[in-house]
């Protein structure tokens, strides 16, 4: 059995105070795969060597969530999906998806997850 490398979360801020969270894998935590902002100014420029970005909204019951998240292109699809949703799973551990919830893209790079 092949085993799993571990996706290692690092929560920052940058000069503006703005909360980014960087993301790497295990074997080399040096090299960030992703980062993902939350609820940026729509001005914020990102980080020029992650060439992928789109947005997700996440629903919340105070307010809906809007992630941004830069990637890699250089990597392989689902070790970039793998990351993406373990980055959820461990900033947003009670969202809890239903066969009620839809997810889909409703306006260009928007990712939308929809209760109801």
């Amino acid at each position: 059995m092949q085993e799993i490398e571990e996706v290692i979360f690092k929560t920052v801020k940058d000069s503006n105070g703005i909360r980014l969270t960087h993301c790497s894998m295990e074997d080399h935590s040096d090299i960030i795969l992703s980062i993902m902002g939350e609820d940026l100014p729509s001005n914020y420029v990102g980080p020029p060597d992650l060439a992928g970005k789109f947005n997700v909204e996440i629903p919340s019951e105070a307010k809906k969530i809007d992630v941004t998240i830069w990637f890699s292109t250089q990597e392989d699809n689902d070790k970039m999906s793998m990351i993406i949703q373990k980055f959820i799973e461990w900033r947003f551990p009670d969202l809890v998806i239903t066969t009620d919830m839809t997810m889909g893209v409703y306006e260009p790079g928007k990712l939308t997850i929809k209760a109801g």
